[in-house]
């Protein structure tokens, strides 16, 4: 053979030899996926079993980061730290039992769409621009003790109800409690077409529950008229609210379990690029070269299938969720670090946004006293490091149960050990709003909070002489005690609880359409704390009026 023969030879075996090698390299690329699942962690894949939410082709994707930008959609990550135990697998999520109980538990069984109704106030919603009366809108109506500030109304509800407006804009507003002068109202109102709107109602002072005081955000004046436009706070039993019409985007919360997180509170707050480099503490520089500045938060709670709208914006949206059990996870993505409770979020269309809540280490104590009787029924404000202010209640026994947040990476585990300090709150003046300190998890199943429970003053305000003793309606009561008020009875029954004044002092009592009236406490009244001291009677005497007319 020639030079030349020898050559072809050479070429035609060494194409075979690629041929063959280019079909092995094929064939390894397509079966990579097979044989070594789903993608890299880092490389921003999630679990196969709860990995990326489902989101519309030309839908944005949410993620961490800088203003929650992700060129993917959106990814379950990593789950919680399970004490004593290895990677972070969720000690509180062992079975999909526990996490549909807790969801329904802390959810849907606490909202109804029925109820008494029969002293229910007229509540009437209206555009705000044109007048218009707005149908179809669904209003969230909550009743909670505690602070009326937006940022955390409404929080542990001891009851809600949902109601959706008649053709007219009406709907009936129930009356819950109307003795308890503690009470606020959380009234959330929502349709496709105009902003959410939140508002608190409080200040009640008479036996019948009327609402004197209503709490907005900053950014919606006149968003509530107490009495309507021609009565008066306190006046009446109607009650007008004018929402505005923007382009709003659905936001869902995804369960563990796959399904939406119903009726779970969530702190919303937008970005705004209106600020002033002399007054605002916080300015930050978006994607698009504007500064912008936060707005106020406020508490927005989903629907039974864990969505909720929030206006269309182009700039960032900041979401929290105050769930006692669960909280939002953003995965690590390329670019984005690992983020554990607050999110950041931009809208790129309004084609919507789905979140994945994880569950928590799911921690479960008993509070007692001092005594050893356990805490029922009562209110606790939980703030851990690196965790918002969470709220829950314990039951008739003192248990309660909080979902506690992983640390995110490259920290170290959640641990025996390695714990989140903080501090607890007991949420009621049986227990003088006592605090605590704690570091979670505990092996301990009881906690004990330095306290007694407090004492009681009751006491019934009549008129009239011995025969023909008539009851007095405590409104706008006012007495000398420094004690918290407990209730306004209809019949004339009041109940204080706090610190009881010391034995033989008096105390002083002014009621409207009477005249001051002072009480002397016996000497040898049971003042130790816990105890309840019952006044019985007090007869109050008209005073009288007289009419002054100014001229000049």
């Amino acid at each position: 053979m020639t030079g030349e023969d020898n050559r072809a030879l050479a070429r035609r075996r060494w194409l075979a030899w690629a041929s063959v090698l280019a079909l092995l390299l094929f064939a390894l690329f397509v079966g990579a996926p097979l044989f070594l699942g789903s993608g890299d962690d880092d490389a921003g894949a999630g679990d196969s079993e709860r990995g990326a939410v489902s989101v519309p082709a030309d839908g944005q994707a949410a993620g961490s980061g800088a203003f929650g930008q992700a060129a993917g959609p959106v990814l379950a990550g990593d789950a919680v730290t399970l004490v004593g135990g290895e990677g972070r697998e969720n000690a509180g999520a062992g079975s999909a039992a526990t996490v549909d109980a807790a969801i329904s538990s802390l959810g849907e069984a606490a909202v109804r769409r029925d109820g008494d109704e029969t002293n229910a106030t007229r509540g009437f919603i209206f555009d705000a621009v044109s007048g218009d009366p707005v149908a179809g809108a669904n209003v969230r109506l909550s009743w909670f003790h505690g602070s009326t500030a937006l940022s955390r109304a409404g929080l542990s509800p001891l009851a809600a109800v949902i109601r959706q407006t008649a053709g007219d804009g009406s709907f009936r507003f129930p009356e819950i409690d109307p003795e308890d002068p503690r009470l606020r109202a959380h009234v959330q109102i929502n349709h496709p077409g105009y902003s959410p709107e939140v508002c608190v109602l409080h200040g009640r002072q008479d036996s019948r529950g009327r609402w004197t005081k209503a709490e907005g955000a900053g950014d919606t004046p006149d968003l509530v008229v107490l009495g309507g436009r021609g009565g008066g706070p306190g006046t009446g039993n109607r009650i007008e609210f004018y929402i505005r019409r923007t382009l709003t985007v659905p936001l869902t919360i995804l369960a563990p379990n796959g399904g939406g997180l119903s009726h779970a509170p969530l702190a919303v707050r937008p970005w705004v690029d209106d600020h002033s480099f002399l007054d605002e503490p916080e300015i930050e520089l978006t994607w698009s070269g504007r500064f912008v500045r936060p707005g106020p938060w406020r508490v927005l709670f989903t629907d039974e299938r864990g969505s909720l709208r929030l206006p269309f914006s182009e700039t960032p949206w900041e979401l929290e969720l105050l769930h006692p059990l669960f909280f939002l996870h953003g995965a690590r993505q390329p670019g984005y670090p690992e983020t554990i409770g607050r999110q950041r979020i931009l809208f790129q269309d309004a084609q919507g946004l789905i979140l994945e809540a994880e569950q928590g280490y799911l921690a479960g104590h008993r509070l007692i006293d001092l005594d050893g009787r356990p805490l029922g029924e009562c209110e606790l404000e939980v703030e851990l490091e690196g965790m918002p202010a969470l709220r829950t209640r314990t039951d008739a026994n003192g248990w309660f149960e909080l979902g506690i947040h992983p640390f995110p990476h490259p920290l170290p585990l959640l641990s025996l050990t390695n714990r989140r300090a903080g501090r607890l709150t007991v949420l009621s003046p049986r227990y003088w709003n006592r605090s605590m300190d704690i570091a979670l998890p505990l092996q301990e199943p009881e906690l004990v909070l330095e306290a007694r429970p407090a004492g009681f003053l009751r006491f019934r305000l009549v008129s009239g002489d011995a025969e023909t003793r008539t009851p007095v309606a405590p409104d706008s009561l006012r007495s000398t005690l420094d004690m918290s008020l407990m209730r306004l009875g209809v019949n004339g029954e009041v109940s204080y609880c706090g610190v009881l004044p010391p034995a033989g002092s008096l105390v002083g009592i002014l009621q409207s359409g009477y005249l001051p009236f002072s009480v002397l406490l016996p000497d040898r009244s049971p003042l130790a704390r816990g105890s309840a001291l019952d006044l019985g009677e007090l007869a109050l005497v008209r005073g009288w009026t007289r009419e002054v007319q100014l001229q000049g």
